[in-house]
Protein backbone atom coordinates (compact mmCIF):
# COMPACT_ATOMS: atom_id res chain seq x y z
CA UNK A 1 0.00 0.00 0.00
CA UNK A 2 1.51 3.46 -1.19
CA UNK A 3 1.81 6.20 1.79
CA UNK A 4 0.41 9.22 0.61
CA UNK A 5 2.59 10.98 3.22
CA UNK A 6 5.51 12.59 1.77
CA UNK A 7 9.03 13.13 4.09
CA UNK A 8 6.66 11.45 6.73
CA UNK A 9 4.97 15.03 7.35
CA UNK A 10 3.10 16.42 4.24
CA UNK A 11 -0.34 14.15 2.76
CA UNK A 12 -1.03 14.62 -0.66
CA UNK A 13 -3.96 12.69 -2.34
CA UNK A 14 -6.00 14.80 -4.71
CA UNK A 15 -8.76 11.66 -4.50
CA UNK A 16 -9.41 11.92 -0.96
CA UNK A 17 -11.82 14.40 -0.27
CA UNK A 18 -11.11 15.25 3.45
CA UNK A 19 -9.94 18.93 3.94
CA UNK A 20 -8.10 17.57 7.70
CA UNK A 21 -6.52 13.72 7.87
CA UNK A 22 -5.26 12.14 10.83
CA UNK A 23 -1.45 12.08 10.86
CA UNK A 24 0.52 8.78 10.63
CA UNK A 25 1.38 8.38 14.41
CA UNK A 26 -2.30 9.12 15.55
CA UNK A 27 -1.60 12.15 17.28
CA UNK A 28 -3.14 15.08 15.70
CA UNK A 29 -4.70 16.11 12.18
CA UNK A 30 -2.69 17.72 9.59
CA UNK A 31 -4.36 19.11 6.17
CA UNK A 32 -4.46 17.28 2.57
CA UNK A 33 -2.18 19.29 0.86
CA UNK A 34 -3.43 17.59 -2.69
CA UNK A 35 -6.86 19.38 -2.25
CA UNK A 36 -6.80 22.60 -4.22
CA UNK A 37 -8.87 24.53 -1.93
CA UNK A 38 -6.83 23.93 1.20
CA UNK A 39 -3.29 24.51 -1.50
CA UNK A 40 -5.42 27.91 -2.24
CA UNK A 41 -6.09 28.79 1.64
CA UNK A 42 -2.40 28.30 2.07
CA UNK A 43 -1.53 30.54 -0.83
CA UNK A 44 -3.19 32.99 0.10
CA UNK A 45 -2.07 33.10 3.79
CA UNK A 46 1.40 33.02 2.71
CA UNK A 47 0.95 36.20 0.81
CA UNK A 48 -0.88 37.63 3.80
CA UNK A 49 1.97 37.06 5.96
CA UNK A 50 4.43 38.11 3.47
CA UNK A 51 2.60 41.44 3.45
CA UNK A 52 2.38 42.05 6.62
CA UNK A 53 6.11 40.94 7.47
CA UNK A 54 6.89 43.41 4.86
CA UNK A 55 4.72 46.48 5.54
CA UNK A 56 6.13 46.54 9.43
CA UNK A 57 9.87 46.55 8.34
Amino acid sequence: MKSNFYFGVFYYNPDDPLFFVRKQNNLGWTVNFGHWKKMLFFLIALLLLIYLYNSLI
